[in-house]
């Protein structure tokens, strides 16, 4: 049972709250607005954000199923058409969501098609411009190894060695590390550096001997050395 002090300060303190609320009532409507709002708004912009997202991934997954038709398509006209809308549908994807996974994976589309068309130089481009806009994903290091295979097809092998540096540079952790570690040994053999090439050849020795691509670099050291192209050293 309370005593009359305590109820008479619960009386006093409910005073002054009820006072307190009168006179800022408007302080308190609005507050509760902003709030209210700032829910909506969340909610809103979450929902938007999914839309967009559910949109996007459609869109891209449209372009791989046209990419899939063209693949199988056995007319040329048949493959011309497929091609045309391919790019229309890439393009449209661009434009409305350049920042998205919807946009990577639709370029990654657009570079196997220019690949498979023979146009190197166009694929090796997308490819590298993927890397470029998108350097934290997943796919950049993949971008970059495509784009260095499209460069030699092109028969532009400083750009396709620009390409795997950058693999090593900036991805060193990355799976692709060890075909552009041999692909620069490669390229160098064919510039004639046998020592630059068997520098990246024995990196990849040492740093990746779980690799495929690690026996093919010991084979082609044991070739130089065989040769005399190389020391024993």
């Amino acid at each position: 049972m309370k005593t009359p002090q305590e109820e008479s300060r619960k009386e006093r303190f409910m005073n002054k709250l009820s006072a307190f609320l009168q006179r800022n009532r408007l302080l308190m409507i609005i507050v509760a607005v902003v709030i209210i709002g700032g829910l909506i708004g969340v909610g809103v912009w979450n929902e938007v954000r999914k839309n967009i997202q559910e949109e996007s991934t459609q869109m891209a997954v449209e372009a791989q199923e046209l990419f899939d038709q063209w693949e199988s398509a056995s007319e040329e006209d048949k493959k011309a058409e497929l091609a045309d809308e391919i790019v229309t549908k890439i393009d449209a994807i661009k434009e409305k969501y350049p920042k998205r996974y919807a946009n990577q994976r639709a370029q990654f589309i657009l570079g196997r098609l220019y690949f498979a068309r023979d146009q190197f130089a166009e694929a090796a481009e997308v490819y590298s411009g993927i890397a470029e806009s998108f350097p934290d994903s997943y796919l950049a290091p993949l971008s970059l190894v495509n784009a260095g295979v499209a460069y030699e097809a092109a028969d532009n092998s400083d750009s396709a060695a620009e390409m795997y540096k950058a693999i090593i540079d900036k991805h060193e952790n990355a799976v692709q590390v060890p075909h552009a570690l041999f692909s620069l040994g490669r390229l160098s053999e064919a510039n004639d550096d046998i020592e630059k090439a068997a520098e990246y050849y024995q990196r990849l020795i040492d740093n990746h001997g779980n690799s495929s691509w690690t026996n093919l670099a010991r084979n082609r050291i044991i070739y130089f050395k065989a040769g005399g192209l190389l020391s024993e050293s």
